[in-house]
């Protein structure tokens, strides 16, 4: 009863749980020094109080002693950020990557749960390789598709690639007797009866139609090699227009990278509109001189366009078909010189003077105060607000960066109202179901409402919250420089910054030169490895 009393106010199935693992604690003949025994013990406790699942304890414990093992003759109280690094880098080397990550996650488990240490990040993650690779399409999906091609020839060939999944030295060998090779030889993906018999009735059109010598596949009696039987396969795609085919394939391709999924859409699309301007002609066939013909006529378009256009032609033809395009084809616009649509503080008084809503009006100064983006608020959790430090945690948000921001004393208190009224689950702001995060259709809707009632016109989109901030920063006396300190993400560029300055009348009448400084503002974003201080 003794260890009983140890946790008056842990439920009694956490209870037996954390005693269980206690237990085997004291039974490991590894940790019999005092020192580790107390580390396990205060390791376990925290984990018991922090309501870890029964697997998730033993998982993260397992983990845990593997690190005290390495570190057997060292403090780990006193360990610097860059030692843990150098720990969990040398562990990438030989552990399975969900082992690596739990591993990580029990070390920041201790430091920044049990002993209330800043958040560490350790950015391990290598950026996936894309890879062209042969589709699969079920029978009645690419029956369909070739249903208006007349040779038999191509019909086979494309069935031989994307249903039964081939290689093309395999076709290359195939014998024109290989009606019957699926009832001995091989196996149909699905073994589906009415793909055999198609397949059958194939080869039976194209041993009448063509008359072979001795392969399924002959150009002038010889049998095919890999490269002509490729080129042969890319002139079908572009000879019938398989639209269906190069989309599902890239959209495939697309979701085996670490790309948002705004990113693969925008790719996906200028790159097929590419496509279609050349008739789906396979990329293999396309010239440098055709891409710079069609970049000419996107010129008039906007940077922001042009940009995303080029990216995703480096990103098909470089990275998914390995096709070598000069330099300087895929040249760049120059960034439009534009000036940012913005609130001013009179609209954004009226629209928190329009509702009553606390949710709403927490949403509107997150965005417009806090410095948030609009998937940042919808991202945000919990667990990310410090009320301590009046800080917000935003785990790789802009640019896949996790940054702080800040939050004003009047916001404390918003916040402390609104969970006490609200009881959120997991996430801040959480839709009609409960640990659900609310969507950003939702969030938009909140934003237009609240314009539309304080009479403001035009287009309202949440990233003039966020330019609001960095305009209003020299009308508060923040120069420049200041405002590339704060935590705001896309503005480490004094250019990116510079697009921001709107002054009103008042301001310039009243500005006031900055302050002398005897140091240099430090910045709180987050960098990619960032240790406790």
């Amino acid at each position: 009863m003794a260890l009983l009393s140890t946790y008056p106010v842990i439920h009694p199935e956490k209870m037996r749980r954390t005693l269980e693992i206690d237990l085997a604690i004291k039974g490991s003949d590894l940790y019999h020094t005092e020192y580790h025994q107390a580390l396990l013990k205060a390791f376990t406790k925290s984990m018991g109080m922090k309501g870890l699942s029964r697997a998730t304890q033993n998982i993260y414990l397992k983990a845990f002693k593997g690190f005290l093992s390495h570190h057997f003759d060292s403090d780990i109280n006193t360990l610097r950020y860059r030692e843990l690094l150098r720990y969990v880098k040398a562990q990438g080397m030989i552990m399975h990557p969900t082992r690596l990550k739990q591993t990580v996650s029990a070390i920041k488990f201790y430091y920044e749960r049990t002993l209330g240490r800043e958040k560490m990040f350790f950015a391990l993650a290598k950026n996936k390789e894309a890879s062209l690779f042969t589709l699969y399409l079920p029978f009645y999906d690419l029956e369909k598709r070739v249903h208006g091609i007349d040779s038999p020839g191509d019909k086979l060939l494309l069935f031989l690639v994307y249903h039964a999944n081939f290689k093309l030295s395999d076709i290359c060998r195939l014998r024109k007797e290989a009606k019957d090779m699926f009832e001995h030889h091989f196996r149909m993906p699905g073994n589906d009866e009415r793909a055999i018999q198609y397949f059958r009735r194939l080869v039976t059109e194209c041993n009448k139609q063509y008359r072979q010598t001795t392969y399924l596949f002959e150009n002038n009696g010889h049998a095919y090699n890999t490269s002509t039987l490729k080129s042969k396969l890319f002139r079908i795609l572009g000879r019938y227009r398989m639209e269906d085919i190069y989309r599902i394939q890239y959209q495939q391709i697309l979701k085996g990278t670490d790309f948002p999924l705004r990113t693969r859409a925008m790719y996906l699309s200028a790159f097929m509109k590419f496509l279609k301007h050349f008739n789906y002609k396979h990329p293999v066939f396309v010239t440098d001189g055709d891409i710079r013909a069609y970049i000419a006529l996107h010129r008039k378009k906007s940077s922001a366009h042009q940009n995303t256009m080029i990216s995703s032609f480096k990103f098909f033809f470089h990275k998914v078909h390995k096709l070598p395009v000069s330099p300087q084809t895929l040249v760049r616009p120059r960034n439009d010189r534009h000036v940012s649509d913005y609130f001013s503080e009179s609209e954004i008084a009226a629209m928190l003077g329009t509702t009553d809503n606390l949710k709403h009006k927490l949403l509107l100064e997150l965005g417009c105060i806090s410095n948030l983006r609009q998937q940042e608020i919808q991202n945000l959790r919990l667990v990310d607000i410090d009320f301590k430090r009046n800080q917000l945690y935003l785990k790789a948000s802009e640019g896949k960066r996790s940054r702080y921001s800040l939050f004003s004393q009047h916001l404390h208190d918003l916040l402390r109202t609104y969970l006490i009224v609200h009881k959120p689950k997991i996430y801040l702001f959480e839709g009609q179901r409960p640990g659900m995060k609310c969507s950003t259709t939702s969030i938009s809707a909140i934003l237009k409402k609240m314009a539309k009632a304080a009479g403001i016109q035009g287009k309202v989109p949440m990233q003039m919250l966020h330019q609001s901030f960095a305009t209003h920063s020299p009308e508060v006396n923040k120069d420049i420089v200041y405002r590339q300190e704060l935590p705001i993400p896309g503005y480490e560029s004094i250019k990116t910054t510079d697009r921001h300055n709107h002054f009103s009348g008042g301001a310039l009448l009243n500005l006031k030169n900055p302050p002398g400084r005897s140091g240099v503002q430090i910045s709180i974003k987050a960098n990619r490895n960032h240790g406790p201080p």
